[in-house]
């Protein structure tokens, strides 16, 4: 019923007020522009195109591979296969055991045969490609146009985001492209484009409220014939949530597990909270630790000199630069955004002697370069730019908040 991490059915919230779904439909219904989605990670940025476009009426193309232009243009060339020219090889075997092979190459075209009673055929075709994949590319699309998706347009490099932006400006005028990414700079390489003003229309995708989050454990919950008085808790979920609707699947599911539903209930079943609520997120927050999280901890490597060590105030332990970040982010929420500000001012509370904002801002560059390269095929968890801190998975802040550690000691 609570599918994190796949599409959703029946707990599927189209956040009707946002207008997401009609903004998507109107792009849709227009020609001569291109479609940003921007919103932070896990909030159904993806779920929402594809319910509009679904995966077989259109080409996707993963962020993470678009390692050049060529790289676009081979995924749409292999996506709808298309090809500008074919072998046709061939095999008669006659009926004293004889064979005889032969061979063309021409234009693609369908071939046919005749088979006589004394001897048999069998044909291959070779299919390949002569002309460049971008001329293929857009004559096959200006004849029969087809959305293409960029997921995870933040992965492109700002060179390939250059280049790709150049040729979305071409093919706009007769297909439709839209682009996913998370927001903190995203949209930079294709707003410099020349031409591409007012051409480019943006649906910001914003983290969601809590009673759109209790909506998934409503439906879901009414499914099973499960009664949750005043809804307080899919408010209790919601609340822990931040923001994501993939982690208020995973709570949902793991409160049915905890309360032995396994399935549709007796009509008005009462479903029971956790005996204890702290153990409940603990539990779940250290069993999806993020593999990132030991990375940013333990931080980049030292060159010889010890790390300058600063006591943790009220206990007799002491940590270093990268546990005093961490510190201070769970003592402000931990929120998805934090300015360098208010960080230092919550670390200074927290250890002794102060971080000053300088020595931090260093440390929070570091930590964005570890999560940056153990990315993986996915989002980046945590990004430092502008003097601003976003984590960009709520399963960090979800483990920040929740989980079993401790800071590295100094």
């Amino acid at each position: 019923m609570f599918n994190a991490g796949g599409p959703p059915v029946v707990t599927y919230n189209p956040r009707t007020s946002r207008n997401l779904e009609s903004e998507l439909a109107s792009y849709l219904g227009q020609s001569g522009k291109a479609l940003f989605i921007t919103g932070p990670t896990k909030c159904g940025k993806t779920v929402l195109v594809e319910r509009a476009l679904g995966r077989s009426n259109s080409v996707w193309i993963q962020g993470s591979d678009l390692k050049s232009i060529d790289v676009f243009w081979t995924s749409i060339v292999d996506a709808l296969a298309l090809y500008d020219s074919a072998e046709l090889a061939t095999t008669e075997q006659q009926t004293d055991g004889s064979a005889v092979r032969g061979g063309i190459r021409a234009p693609v075209v369908e071939f046919g045969g005749q088979l006589t009673e004394s001897s048999t055929s069998t044909s291959s075709r070779k299919y390949s490609r002569s002309r460049s994949h971008a001329d293929l590319a857009r004559e096959a699309l200006e004849r029969n146009p087809r959305p293409i998706v960029v997921d995870d347009f933040h992965f492109l490099s700002k060179p390939v985001q250059k280049e790709v932006a150049r040729a979305i400006k071409e093919l706009i005028r007769f297909n439709h492209v839209i682009m996913i990414a998370v927001p903190y700079d995203a949209l930079a390489a294709v707003r410099s484009e020349p031409d591409l003003g007012g051409r480019v229309w943006d649906l910001k995708v914003v983290p969601w409220e809590l009673d759109e989050l209790a909506y998934i454990a409503a439906k879901g919950f009414a499914a099973l014939n499960l009664t949750d008085a005043n809804g307080q808790l899919a408010a209790a979920l919601a609340s822990e949530s931040f923001g994501a609707p993939f982690l208020m699947q995973q709570l949902c599911f793991d409160l049915c597990q905890v309360a032995g539903v396994r399935g549709p209930q007796a009509p008005d079943t009462q479903i029971l909270p956790p005996s204890d609520w702290n153990d409940f997120f603990n539990r779940i927050a250290n069993r999806v630790q993020p593999p990132i999280f030991d990375g940013i901890k333990n931080g980049a490597k030292t060159k010889g000199q010890p790390r300058l060590s600063r006591r943790i105030v009220g206990t007799d332990h002491s940590t270093d630069g990268y546990g005093a970040v961490l510190l201070a982010l769970k003592e402000c929420g931990p929120t998805p955004v934090t300015d360098l500000g208010t960080l230092s001012r919550a670390a200074a509370k927290l250890v002794e002697p102060p971080q000053t904002s300088q020595l931090m801002s260093g440390t929070l560059g570091h930590m964005s370069d570890i999560a940056d390269r153990g990315r993986g095929t996915g989002d980046a968890a945590m990004v430092y730019t502008g003097e601003r801190v976003h984590v960009l998975d709520p399963f960090l802040l979800f483990y920040l908040k929740w989980g079993t550690w401790e800071p590295p000691k100094g």
